[in-house]
């Protein structure tokens, strides 16, 4: 027994399992895994925000807003003459803006039915797309904000700053007819509003929104990178229209024969309409 175990010990007939080239072994094909994750898929927060899109016809939107409304006043009767106040109308045009993006494959993932890469393509394609869209729209929203800037006085001195403008910028905008349906902050400051206690300010919080049952404060209040510390976006989500072709982002595909390749591209277009300015404010606090 001791010399058999002897014979085993040494190492000079040892077949270890990664060997290559030894003899037997047989070739092991490796586990094929596909794509890896690469992180969570984007969402569109600002459009969701807004309600999502509406449909777009043309790259030319147009229509008309009210500048000035008419009013009713008291009226003595007795063929008394009637109130009657200025109303005035105003032209309002805005173009859409157009989104491309595609790669060029190698035709052989075609020829030989290996079409997980363009699939994988495709969808990053539409990721993207998901991406520049609502950054867009956001890019839209922060003009129209800056067009319309109101300044509040400080917060008291136990109300966290971006409470204070998010309260008393929703009561501006409530002066001008319009609801706060949400609020963009900066990154800088949005800590200040997770962290303000129930007893404190998020009662007043809650009432500067139009908030649906069950809805939490919380919800309806982003931080944004593009917002610099002390900005606060307030925003009616029925002053500002997003539209969008319906189907897109719309897949053409074609093949790219004189260098053998498979072309995979995606399209875009965004519109949108701002129906009340005063509807979409940037809020600062006054030096």
């Amino acid at each position: 027994a001791g010399a058999l175990w002897a014979k085993f010990a040494t190492t000079t007939g040892d077949v270890t399992f990664d060997a290559t080239g030894a003899p037997g072994i047989a070739p092991r094909l490796p586990q094929w895994l596909g794509e890896l994750w690469s992180g969570d898929t984007r969402e569109r927060e600002i459009i969701d925000l807004l309600g999502g899109t509406q449909a777009l016809t043309s790259l030319t939107v147009k229509g008309w807003r009210v500048k000035t409304k008419p009013t009713v006043a008291k009226w003595d009767g007795n063929l008394a003459n009637v109130a009657s106040t200025k109303a005035e109308t105003e032209p309002y045009e805005s173009k859409a803006q157009r989104f491309a993006g595609g790669n060029s494959l190698a035709i052989e993932y075609q020829h030989f039915g290996e079409t997980e890469m363009a699939s994988a393509i495709l969808r990053m394609l539409a990721e993207s797309y998901a991406d520049v869209s609502d950054l867009y729209v956001l890019e839209l929203l922060k003009a129209a904000a800056i067009a319309n800037t109101v300044t509040v006085p400080a917060a008291p001195a136990h109300v966290p700053g971006a409470v204070g403008r998010i309260v008393r910028g929703a009561r501006k905008m409530r002066a001008k007819k319009a609801k706060v349906s949400f609020a963009l902050v900066a990154e800088a400051d949005y800590e200040e509003v997770l962290w303000t206690k129930e007893t404190d300010s998020m009662k007043h919080l809650a009432t500067s929104f139009n908030l649906e049952e069950g809805q939490a404060v919380e919800s309806v209040i982003r931080p944004r990178p593009e917002l610099v510390a002390g900005e606060v976006m307030l925003v009616d989500r029925r002053a500002f229209t997003p539209l969008e072709l319906p189907g897109v982002p719309v897949r053409v595909n074609a093949a790219d024969v004189a260098r053998g390749g498979w072309d995979e591209a995606l399209f875009g277009y965004v519109g949108h309409r701002i129906d009340f300015p005063a509807g979409i404010q940037l809020t600062k606090t006054t030096p």
